[in-house]
């Protein structure tokens, strides 16, 4: 039986991650996205609850410099907080959909991006399965992002530049369904040596 290097895969859990697996489209005035956005939230916030307890987890300077063991915290539990609120913009937006709800999804979706992808530039994560664990988890966290990012229409008083983002996010989507999410983010952790750390 052929084992899976870490380095294939996090080759290969990126390569997937690249390829659409669902096509989606959303207009203005359908709301039938809510109720997929809301079921997606939870991956996401189960992976980073999972990586952030990886780093603070880790010992001594020779795995993870304190520092970058700090910033991937501190990242990873704004990007939850911020998921937290974009649950509650969501069932907002649910009870009484406006445009300027809709605006505050995309700003909640856009900090807890910009949050994970702060974590991707950490430097001083000397031991490499905990770095391939780490990048793999976040990666896979963004896509669920961007796949919620994609289910969020664009107001009718959005700008063009908000318009346009959706229709290339739309053309380039990384797609993957919360069930393919949470099993390669188990198999990284698996077989880097973090089983305890698998989500359900």
């Amino acid at each position: 039986m052929q084992t899976l290097s870490r380095r294939k895969f996090a080759m290969g859990s990126l390569a997937v991650a690249a390829v659409s697996a669902v096509a989606l489209t959303t207009t203005g005035c359908d709301t039938s996205w809510i109720n997929t956005a809301i079921a997606d939230i939870p991956t996401a916030e189960s992976i980073i609850t999972s990586f952030v307890g990886i780093a603070a987890a880790a010992t001594g300077d020779a795995q993870l410099a304190a520092a970058s063991q700090a910033l991937i915290v501190a990242a990873g539990t704004a990007a939850k907080a911020g998921l937290a609120t974009l649950q509650a913009l969501i069932d907002g937006y649910k009870t009484s959909p406006n445009a300027s709800i809709l605006d505050k999804i995309d700003t909640a979706l856009t900090d807890v991006a910009t949050n994970l992808s702060s974590i991707l530039a950490v430097v001083g994560i000397k031991d490499d399965a905990l770095r391939t664990t780490i990048f793999t988890a976040v990666s896979l966290a963004l896509v669920a992002v961007q796949a919620i990012q994609l289910l969020i229409p664009a107001a009718a008083t959005a700008t063009a530049s908000r318009k346009a983002a959706q229709v290339q996010l739309k053309k380039k989507a990384i797609l993957l369904t919360k069930d393919q999410l949470a099993s390669l983010f188990n198999t990284s952790v698996t077989i880097n040596g973090y089983p305890q750390y698998q989500i359900q």
